[in-house]
């Protein structure tokens, strides 16, 4: 019976601490498994609200960076997938992996982010309005798509 009692206590304690870690790792949105927020950038929602990899962001809220958007590169995703910005938007790419660098590429230009475990940086998007792949140079799984207006 001590087993049990024991384990349940683990169970219990363990879901605080992913409950509070998820709570804490989010600026805006409500945040989905994968840090997706469920909003699209320009909804005025979290465009990259946390989630139980750690991801925080959204939109700028007035406190810290100045960074339009924030991309959480995490879980072998980038979150959102689908990134809209207007020319000229700076944004900041997280990577929430505590392991694992990543870069931030985006295809055909001269962005191309090397992001160490735990890192962020912030890029300013000086690009022609129009559609770009995203990958990471690292592991080829992971694309987004990039379209800026």
């Amino acid at each position: 019976m001590t087993g049990i009692r024991m384990r349940s206590r683990v169970v219990i304690t363990l879901a605080v601490l992913v409950t509070l870690g998820t709570a804490c790792g989010s600026d805006s949105g409500a945040g989905g498994l994968y840090g997706d927020g469920g909003a699209s950038p320009t909804s005025g929602g979290g465009a990259a609200g946390g989630g139980m990899d750690g991801g925080g962001g959204g939109e700028d809220d007035g406190g810290g960076g100045s960074a339009a958007l924030t991309v959480q590169v995490n879980n072998f995703l980038f979150a959102p997938s689908n990134i809209e910005v207007a020319a000229g938007s700076e944004i900041e790419v997280k990577n929430g992996n505590a392991n694992t660098p990543h870069t931030f590429t985006v295809e055909g230009t001269d962005i191309d982010l090397e992001l160490s475990p735990m890192d962020s940086e912030d890029v300013t998007i000086d690009l022609d309005p129009g559609g770009y792949d995203v990958i990471c140079r690292f592991h080829g799984q992971m694309t987004a798509t990039l379209t800026v207006s």
